[in-house]
């Protein structure tokens, strides 16, 4: 075999990485290391995503030295340390690396952090970051309003969440996705009063099949809210789609049980 070099490396290492062989991502580097390679920010930035999938915060940290003192960061490799601390739960850390970015940030900055917020349930920084982005006048994309809509669901903001729905279609002149959807029927179906019916009437008028994560949304709605009805409509849906899950069924008798 001819002797390895930096594009050699990078390219075993970013193949392992976009094939989920995380594991052996990590490997190749430890070994680059061993043999006292030196590696440039795109073998850095594969290992901060193969950090970020497998949550591996400690190793992510040890990468973001080795930024540090190697390279300067350009922006696809901070929004990659973003990335990484916002999987792994470290938020402080991740919005650190967001403002030393300052103007230099792009949309997939604020998606990074505006998403980080929203997973983590950090609801209200996750909208106020987004109130700034607009105020900035970054243009969001369809990822920006699935965080969005994400964080209003786990706050339980029912209104913002339609207004920012609504604002997406109507202020931005995007077409909603399934996954848009989906929490919009988790939002409306989780509200003070559980608007059951406005949610089904959500998925009714969705330009295209409800796929698994609308239905599940639908039936947590109904769990919560103890709708019998619409919870066998959501678990037969789901059971045509996962045909050999059980769970539907499973929280369809827990249903009627708590019912008694």
């Amino acid at each position: 075999m001819p002797p390895k070099n930096l594009v050699s490396w990078n390219s075993i290492i970013s193949g392992y990485e976009k094939n989920g062989d995380r594991e052996g991502a990590i490997k190749l580097f430890i070994q680059m290391q061993a043999e006292g390679e030196k590696y440039d920010r795109h073998a850095l930035s594969s290992l901060l995503s193969v950090c970020a999938e497998s949550v591996a915060l400690q190793l992510g940290m040890q990468i973001h030295q080795q930024v540090i003192k190697i390279v300067i960061p350009d922006v696809p490799l901070n929004n990659s340390l973003i990335t990484m601390y916002a999987r792994c739960g470290a938020i402080m850390e991740a919005r650190i690396v967001f403002d030393e970015m300052k103007l230099q940030k792009d949309v997939i900055s604020w998606n990074a952090m505006i998403g980080g917020y929203a997973s983590h349930g950090f609801a209200a920084e996750a909208l106020e970051l987004f109130g700034v982005m607009k105020r900035l006048k970054v243009q969001p994309t369809y990822i920006t309003f699935i965080s969005v809509l994400n964080a209003c669901a786990h706050a339980g903001l029912v209104e913002e969440g339609r207004m920012h729905f609504r604002s997406m279609v109507n202020e931005f002149g995007m077409e909603p996705r399934v996954e848009h959807f989906a929490s919009l029927v988790d939002i409306v179906g989780q509200g003070r009063h559980g608007q059951i019916e406005e949610a089904m009437d959500t998925i009714n008028s969705m330009p295209f099949e409800p796929d698994k994560a609308v239905w599940r949304a639908l039936l947590g709605a109904c769990r919560v809210h103890n709708n019998m009805e619409l919870a066998r409509v959501a678990a037969e849906a789901l059971t045509r789609l996962e045909p050999d899950s059980s769970a539907p069924y499973v929280l369809l008798y827990n249903m009627y049980a708590d019912v008694g």
